[in-house]
């Protein structure tokens, strides 16, 4: 990029303009900034040579020396500066830009004034606000992300949840299965042991009680996983 930038003629310290109806300068060193450089003071030099206009001439005075200055241009050597916004200048230029426009806007008092580009302002401004938003792009992206890994999380523990609720009601119902079949069982015993005598009823009451142990046993575990019966 830097090799491309004319900044001088190959004697005169700036560039030689043909134009349609006269010769103008162009001084690239006054605006180092606009070329992403910082501002150094301006190249000076004489330029009441090549500041005329045709005036119906047919030929270009000078032709030959402008020719001349081209193809001996000097292009810009220095590398652009990281934030083309914020390049800067040297100290001596704020000093000779100040004394170089006294009294050029307002010739009462000539005194140093500041001096504001509009534009580059308004450039670097738009260039601070897109910081800021891409700032907050970023910011937003990772807000949502984390949004979504959390909604992720919550409805994976709310499944983990539902599973554990449905085998926990899965087993309440077996337990409530297995002590109807007990009770059922405890009935059918009574019945049989109420028409007995009251010695009948003391032989049998140790085995009944033996059995009863055997059936909740064989009851729980057939609830738990069907496991086989085991004797106490």
């Amino acid at each position: 990029m830097s090799e491309k930038i004319a900044i001088q003629g190959a004697k005169c310290p700036f560039l030689i303009l043909p134009g349609i109806r006269g010769v103008r300068l162009y001084n690239p060193s006054r605006v180092m900034r606009q070329f992403g450089r910082r501002q150094i003071l301006p190249f000076k030099g004489d330029t009441s040579r090549y500041v005329f206009d045709y005036n119906g001439c047919d030929k270009i005075p000078h032709a030959k020396d402008i020719c001349q200055e081209w193809f001996g241009r000097v292009n810009l050597k220095e590398s652009m500066a990281e934030n083309r916004y914020e390049a800067g200048y040297v100290d001596e230029y704020k000093k000779w830009l100040q004394n170089d426009l006294r009294g050029t806007l307002d010739p009462m008092p000539r005194t140093g004034r500041q001096i504001e580009d509009v534009q580059v302002r308004l450039q670097i401004q738009a260039y601070h606000f897109q910081q800021e938003w891409d700032r907050r792009e970023q910011e937003f992206q990772r807000r949502e992300q984390e949004y979504l890994r959390r909604e992720q999380e919550f409805q994976h523990r709310e499944y983990e949840s539902q599973r554990a609720l449905a085998f926990a009601m899965q087993e309440l119902a077996d337990a409530r299965s297995c002590l109807i079949r007990l009770d059922l069982n405890l009935d059918d015993q009574l019945n049989t042991l109420q028409g007995m005598s009251m010695s009948s009823k003391a032989v049998f009451a140790e085995p009944h009680v033996i059995t009863s142990k055997f059936l909740i046993r064989e009851e729980v575990e057939k609830a738990r996983g069907g496991a086989g019966p085991s004797a106490f």
